[in-house]
């Protein structure tokens, strides 16, 4: 029997639309929660309350857990389809672009190319993290601001409005003044390692498991296929979870980018059959080979 790929289609994007358009009060704690730990480290290790090696290892940690408010915020996410919280969902994007240093639009234009041409070699922006082995994606990784800021400048920069021209350089006009001011104030060896190097070591976690390992060998495209499920075992499912940030179920991301991050296994648990049906890669960690793409 031949499968109806439309009414299954339905069937799960009717499972997602109940986990869309809600306040999504657990991103708000979680930017919360990083954007002070981000500020507070900083002043922990210029005051020497900390010791500089101990605060990379903490801010290269909330740099990895920050881009996931940056993303969340892209999709509109923060807000939810509430109006009078739109600002918030700006102000979540805008902070968390200032700390990886990439301007909130310059990101979202971006990422909305990798979403509609997902592992297209010649046309996902995305594509250029596609490797190997984590070993071999990091010089990749060290490409990702620069990539944020080319693709835009190429594609989006010429038509883009008077505002949203002002809106991008006063971002990076932030960015770049705050971290100057800070060394010029006496810590440019804390911003250099807090704020520099932090970044490229959050950013290459970020890189590996956020654009590497969920869409490696980057060869499929369309839908349902282009994008990975990592399901471990459940003693170990819910940590891995949490500490990936709910994108071990990035596929279903980007099959309803409006479902915010902590809701994506709660989707994947009702909408298996259907993935399993259209041939999404569900890869059981774990398993021998022969059962890695779950049946």
């Amino acid at each position: 029997m031949e499968m109806d790929t439309k009414k299954l289609d339905r069937e799960a994007a009717q499972v997602a639309m109940r986990f869309m358009g809600m306040f999504a009060w657990k991103t708000v704690l979680l930017a919360s929660v990083l954007f002070f730990a981000y500020g507070a480290i900083l002043v922990a290790a210029a005051t020497g309350q900390m010791g500089l090696i101990a605060a990379f290892a903490l801010q290269s940690v909330v740099v990895y857990a920050v881009y996931t408010v940056l993303h969340e915020a892209v999709h509109g996410n923060v807000a939810g389809n509430g109006n009078g919280f739109q600002w918030l969902n700006s102000l979540a994007g805008h902070v968390s672009g200032w700390i990886l240093l990439i301007p909130f639009k310059v990101h979202k234009a971006e990422h909305f190319a990798h979403h509609r041409s997902t592992n297209d070699v010649d046309v996902d922006p995305d594509h250029v993290f596609a490797g190997r082995s984590p070993v071999d994606v990091f010089s990749k990784s060290l490409k990702t601001v620069a990539i944020q800021y080319s693709f835009y400048y190429r594609n989006v920069w010429p038509k883009a409005s008077t505002g949203e021209r002002v809106s991008v350089l006063a971002d990076v006009a932030m960015m770049l003044g705050g971290r100057v001011l800070l060394a010029a104030f006496g810590f440019p060896l804390e911003v250099l390692v807090l704020t520099v190097l932090a970044n490229i070591v959050g950013n290459y976690i970020t890189v590996v498991f956020f654009a590497w390992l969920v869409h490696h060998p980057h060869s499929e495209t369309g839908r349902y296929v282009d994008t990975a499920v990592y399901v471990f075992p459940k003693w170990l499912d819910g940590v891995i979870t949490w500490l990936w940030l709910f994108q071990n179920y990035h596929a279903i991301h980007h099959l309803f980018p409006r479902v915010p991050f902590y809701e994506y296994k709660k989707v994947f648990s009702e909408i298996r059959p259907i993935m399993v049906e259209r041939g999404a890669p569900i890869r059981e960690v774990g398993k021998s080979p022969q059962t890695f793409v779950a049946a």
